[in-house]
């Protein structure tokens, strides 16, 4: 079985994704939208502006130096296509988590996962 091809990380697919703002994070949703020629991105319920497909080459270069590390990167990067389910369920464990359990790894993406911290009800 083949590999499928290397995607181009500054030509992002417009869609859902999952993606994970650290190593060991919780994976937190986000969306790839393109609108007349820019494209438009949503990660853990943050938008952020247009940016244009040169704005995505100088993110990519910067990560491949070391010099950038943010949320669009990360997702350009490692992003993983998702479901409409898997963004839905994502979105609406964050949302529960922010009013009921303030320490539930959704709340804090960018820390790593403390397995010993989790609760199972938190599931």
């Amino acid at each position: 079985m083949s590999k499928p091809p290397p995607r181009n990380a500054s030509r992002p697919e417009p869609g859902l994704y999952t993606v994970r703002l650290r190593s060991r994070g919780w994976p937190v949703p986000a969306c790839v939208h393109v609108l007349d020629g820019c494209y438009v991105f949503e990660v853990d319920g943050t938008a952020y502006p247009l940016m244009t497909p040169d704005d995505l080459d100088e993110r990519v270069a910067g990560w491949l130096t070391g010099d950038r590390y943010d949320p669009i990167t990360q997702l350009l990067i490692h992003g993983q296509p998702c479901t409409e389910a898997v963004y839905a369920h994502r979105n609406a464990i964050r949302d529960w988590a922010q009013i009921h359990s303030p320490g539930h790894p959704s709340v804090n993406p960018t820390q790593p996962i403390n397995t010993r911290l989790l609760r199972s009800e938190d599931f």
